[in-house]
């Protein structure tokens, strides 16, 4: 055997140890990008979870009366309202900065934006918040919320 047989055997043995990094290397990031994720979704429900249990029978009272009667929030429940709300906008906006990031699916990030919409945002009062608060926002621009 002469050495030319010996480099070219030598070349396609290194060709071939490429194509199997690659592929092992594809497969470990397609398996980390799923754990992480995994990890962000359970994250963020936790987060989520966490919130919900923090709120007190007051805040939620609060909350009703920003819905019905903003006007008649004292200065003290206005500012008690209006820091609740930052609270649940920055939740918000952490799930938005995951989404962005990659961390979040869209069809998850859809979901989330459909709920909030649904849901938080039918409150009158949170709409009048989300417009003082949205400039406050890291990653605000609307968060692409549909909020009218």
């Amino acid at each position: 055997m002469n050495w030319e047989a010996i480099g070219a055997i030598g070349e396609i043995l290194g060709a071939v140890a490429v194509l199997v990094t690659l592929v092992y290397l594809t497969t470990q990031i397609r398996q980390n990008t799923r754990t992480t994720r995994a990890k962000t979704y359970s994250s963020t429900t936790d987060g989520w979870h966490n919130y919900m249990q923090g709120q007190t029978v007051e805040d939620i009272d609060l909350l009703i009366s920003l819905a019905r009667k903003p006007s008649e929030l004292s200065d003290a429940e206005f500012y008690r309202a209006y820091y609740l709300c930052r609270v649940l906008f920055r939740r918000m906006e952490h799930d938005y900065y995951q989404f962005k990031a990659g961390t979040f699916e869209s069809k998850t990030w859809d979901s989330y934006v459909r709920g909030f919409e649904l849901d938080t945002f039918i409150n009158p009062g949170i709409r009048v918040m989300w417009g003082i608060v949205l400039a406050q926002l890291d990653h605000g621009v609307g968060l692409g919320l549909r909020v009218v």
